[in-house]
């Protein structure tokens, strides 16, 4: 059932309350039927420094409450994550066009956020002997303002207050909104710290939820915050002196732009999850045909292909390539196409009118270059909906082959050798998740130490992943890790202690 108007939150969540920014108003609409669904306010730069203020005096009650209590409050939003997945679901697919059948993903979100609240208990630093009459050790303490030189409080009331402001932002993308919003605010909370989250503008209705929820939780007002706006919000939190870590997921040239204005200002600890142009590559010895054409052909519906981790360019040994086209056409080019909240739905509409530009121009070029097209069907009405493509015939050296298209579209070539499937998947500057399917185990070792990326999958195509693992790409593709048994390290600095006896 589509959310009604009057039930959705729009306010920007600052300290406890939420309150309609004073900037531009943002209208958000509903990409299957180009309907109005809210307005949201951009908040204003001095609502920022007065976020991160508020940030610093929950984190200072926070840190002290210790681990046992941030995991007990993490473990409460997980269930309250669990409680409200259709209500997060439901958000995502009127304001992002996310299939409601995507609900089945919202859990991924409360799992990480339990992962972490398990690791915030044992997350420790190390000893060392190497001096016989020293204790060395060292601390693992969350980000803050104080490295080096501490930003203080009025009227600071100890030591410990001096030394322990953190605040972090994590900024965040419209395509899996909740999710990868976890994979932010969980380790870093977990991991002490206090977070400002910026969601997109395209999309910010669930992480606005998802704000209710933690402070529903328990957690202090101030420490989980939610500042609407567009790019400028962002810009001002990455160049902000007394924010000490960014977490980034989003295009590759917004991530330069983040990154600069974070070394501009204070050299801010950055994370980036960036752009993709996924390779699947499919030997002749594929275990199963049809489940590798069903997983590939999942990794570019999903989402309506925006996302970062599609299989856009496959490679499929020649042996078999005349039978994978054939079933590949016959099943993705059949892919239903549609409401997002109908359950049959698997690929809903493109996100807006700029995305479905940036898929046509790519479409417009391949057509130039002599591209075979190969399209499914669309419901006919004022959606942005875009059909399932393939294509074939391109060079390797086109932009449709090098760019990243966020959209429904894929590309099969040929290879004869495992040598040149290698370098073919290698041919980019991306590097995120690359993916490989063989029945011989050691070629699918081979491939997954000569590919570049990420992570590789063997005999399986994203999005399954293993979120105990790290989750991050090569090159173009990010820096740093998300989840993993290591994921709180990212959002803490190390401190070496030499105690002489």
């Amino acid at each position: 059932m589509r959310p009604q108007a009057s039930s959705i939150e729009t306010g920007s969540l600052i300290g406890s309350s939420f309150v309609q920014g004073r900037g531009a108003t943002l209208i958000l609409r509903d990409p299957s039927t180009q309907e109005e669904v809210a307005k949201v306010a951009s908040v204003l730069e001095q609502d920022v420094d007065h976020a991160v203020g508020l940030a610093t005096e929950a984190q200072i009650r926070y840190y002290e409450l210790g681990p046992e209590h941030w995991a007990s409050k993490l473990n409460k939003l997980a269930d309250l994550i669990d409680e409200h997945a259709q209500e997060l679901a439901a958000l995502d697919a009127i304001c992002g066009g996310r299939p409601i059948c995507m609900a089945a993903d919202i859990p991924i979100a409360s799992k990480t956020i339990r992962l972490c609240a398990s690791q915030a208990i044992l997350h420790h630093g190390q000893t060392s002997q190497q001096q016989g009459d020293a204790l060395s050790f060292t601390l693992r303490e969350p980000f803050g303002v104080c490295a080096g030189k501490p930003f203080l409080p009025e009227n600071p009331t100890g030591s410990r207050e001096l030394n322990k402001l953190w605040r972090s932002t994590a900024i965040c993308p419209w395509n899996v909104p909740v999710v990868l919003c976890a994979a932010k605010l969980a380790p870093a909370l977990a991991a002490g710290n206090a977070i400002i989250l910026k969601p997109s503008e395209r999309s910010p209705l669930s992480i606005t939820f998802l704000a209710k929820l933690a402070l529903a939780a328990g957690f202090p007002p101030g420490l989980v915050q939610v500042l609407h706006g567009t790019g400028d919000v962002g810009a001002w939190l990455a160049s902000h002196p007394k924010i000490r870590r960014i977490a980034f997921t989003g295009s590759t040239a917004t991530g330069r732009k983040i990154v600069k204005l974070a070394a501009d200002s204070n050299l801010k600890k950055v994370t980036l999850e960036l752009g993709g142009k996924g390779a699947a590559v499919v030997f002749d010895d594929v275990p199963d045909l049809d489940r590798a054409v069903q997983e590939i052909a999942f990794s570019v519906s999903w989402i309506t292909g925006q996302m970062c981790m599609a299989q856009t360019r496959i490679y499929v040994q020649s042996g078999i390539a005349d039978r994978f086209v054939e079933a590949f056409k016959a099943h993705f080019l059949n892919c239903p196409v549609g409401d997002p909240f109908d359950a049959k739905t698997i690929m809903g509409p493109i996100i807006d009118q700029r995305g479905m530009n940036q898929v046509n121009d790519f479409l417009q070029q391949a057509r130039k270059e002599g591209a075979t097209i190969s399209q499914g069907s669309v419901p006919s009405g004022k959606g942005f909906f875009m059909p399932p493509t393939i294509l074939q015939g391109l060079k390797q050296t086109s932009n449709v082959m090098t760019g990243e298209i966020f959209g429904p579209v894929t590309h099969i070539s040929t290879s004869k050798t495992e040598e040149e499937a290698i370098q073919l998947a290698n041919d980019t500057e991306f590097g995120l998740y690359n993916c490989v399917y063989t029945k011989d185990g050691a070629r699918g070792l081979r491939c997954a130490r000569r590919i570049s990326a990420g992570i590789v999958g063997v005999n399986t195509s994203p999005p399954n992943f293993d979120i105990s693992l790290p989750f991050g790409g090569v090159r173009q593709s990010g820096w740093g890790k998300e989840w993993g048994p290591d994921s709180l390290d990212e959002w803490t600095e190390t401190k070496s202690v030499c105690f002489k006896m």
